[in-house]
């Protein structure tokens, strides 16, 4: 698979000149910023500051949307709970079931079709990851009226999504059957947030998300996402995600925002401005540092783990615009090492009973240090 970043930052950025900034790690964009949604039934009900839902909101009744493409979780009822809906929200009470992350595959493109064939002299807004988003602006270079049809491009902030192994992987953490499940959540309840599973009893169970992200998405994490090189989104209208610094871990949920086209600028601030949206802007080192993480895995490390991975015999995508030429390091080498040795060995069934007891172990080691703290222990 090909990602022509470079052209795609012509289609999206150089027509006019219409961006503010660019930046190697952030990508293009025209504003910063910090901030939550004022409704705040909205803001706690998001995965953590509830920008995206409130925005989309507002979409549909000012730019006469018919329809916002997002997400939710199943129910046992409809399918698997272990599997995510894409589905077309036509007002505020449809996108707020479609709030919080869903760390699973999610189709976002079987919505093209609808779009293409479906959507004759209508209006769209989308919201996908950084893979959803490439292969929209991919298929909009070949497509025009699935251009024309998408108004708003809403990117989420993404580390990596998992299998079902991680998820069930969680099950066995919590003790329970996956045919008792009636209801996945992966990020319920204030920011951080919490796994959480409703039985078919209506009982539930959680665990703290700061207690197993960590290790369970990086054991279970998609093949795919072991290549993705952009976590924060850049070829979106607005980007929106977890601010993870320990320094603002008291609030009560908070997002960073980034918004990268002119579009985007302009209706993050009319949101601000008309009360929907509580904002403040923010330095382009403290977003590199809240995604610290995230950053040197898919911008640095990567390189090394692609170079092993074809020595390997693996496929692996070849991207153009993404990378400098400087040498990989031995550092980067040595931790893509590491994580290819992890990932081995999880996925081998021989260790499958014994994975939930380092969990136990893991959560337990993670407690400690918060209470030894006092504070959270953020990415």
């Amino acid at each position: 698979m090909t990602v022509d970043f470079q052209q795609l930052h012509e289609d999206v950025f150089n027509v006019d000149n219409r961006f503010a900034h660019a930046d190697d790690d952030v990508g293009c964009y025209e504003g910063l910023y910090l901030g939550h949604a004022k409704d705040s039934k909205i803001r706690h009900g998001g995965a953590s500051g509830g920008v995206t839902t409130a925005l989309l909101a507002k979409a549909i009744d000012e730019l006469n949307l018919d329809g916002v493409f997002v997400t939710r979780m199943q129910e046992d009822q409809e399918g698997s709970p272990l599997s995510a809906m894409v589905y077309l929200a036509k007002n505020k009470k449809e996108l707020i079931q479609g709030q919080q992350s869903k760390y699973t595959t999610v189709p976002m493109a079987t919505c093209f079709h609808d779009i293409i064939y479906k959507g004759k002299g209508k209006r769209f807004a989308f919201v996908g990851l950084g893979c959803h988003m490439q292969a929209l602006r991919k298929a909009e270079r070949i497509i025009p009226k699935l251009k024309s049809r998408i108004v708003l491009r809403v990117g989420l902030v993404c580390g990596h999504c998992m299998d079902r192994r991680g998820t069930r992987h969680l099950f066995d953490l919590l003790k329970v059957k996956e045919k008792n499940v009636r209801k996945v959540e992966y990020r319920s309840d204030q920011w951080p947030g919490n796994f959480k599973v409703t039985l078919q009893n209506g009982k539930t169970r959680k665990i703290g998300q700061i207690d197993w992200t960590s290790y369970v998405m990086t054991l279970y994490e998609r093949d795919r996402c072991h290549y993705c090189t952009d976590p924060l989104n850049q070829l979106s209208d607005i980007a929106t995600g977890d601010p993870w610094l320990n320094e603002l871990s008291h609030e009560p949920g908070l997002n960073l925002i980034i918004t990268r086209t002119k579009t985007g600028e302009q209706f993050l601030s009319n949101a601000i401005d008309q009360g929907q949206i509580v904002a403040t802007r923010t330095e382009k080192d403290k977003v590199v540092r809240s995604q610290k993480r995230s950053l040197y895995r898919k911008r640095y490390m990567i390189r090394a783990y692609m170079e092993i991975s074809k020595r390997m015999g693996h496929s692996v995508p070849t991207y153009t615009g993404q990378f400098d030429d400087r040498p990989i390091t031995w550092r980067e080498y040595r931790e893509a090492i590491v994580l290819i040795v992890c990932r081995t060995v999880s996925a081998q069934p021989v260790f499958s009973k014994l994975m939930p007891r380092c969990g136990h172990m893991f959560m337990k080691y993670m407690r400690k240090r918060r209470n030894a703290t006092g504070r959270m222990i953020l990415k």
